[in-house]
């Protein structure tokens, strides 16, 4: 299985559920991709660097592309 087909299962997942996830990667765009909420922290001692809101990004229930340069600016 790929990332980014186990990525693709937990959105389906998630969409029958409606069950809050909690995911934890180190990949931004990865994160966007997935997430409604993104929080970026800092190197040790893991302070809070961003709170991203990533709804209207989402327009339309459309999940927004790891590459979206939109998101990965913000």
């Amino acid at each position: 299985i790929t990332r980014d087909r186990l990525n693709d299962e937990l959105l389906a997942l998630w969409r029958r559920t409606g069950t809050t996830i909690l995911f934890v990667t180190h990949s931004i765009a990865e994160a966007a991709y997935l997430g409604e909420r993104v929080i970026v922290l800092a190197a040790n001692p893991g302070r809070l660097i961003k709170d991203l809101d990533m709804r209207p990004f989402k327009q339309d229930g459309n999940r927004c592309s790891r590459e979206d340069p939109a998101v990965i600016a913000a």
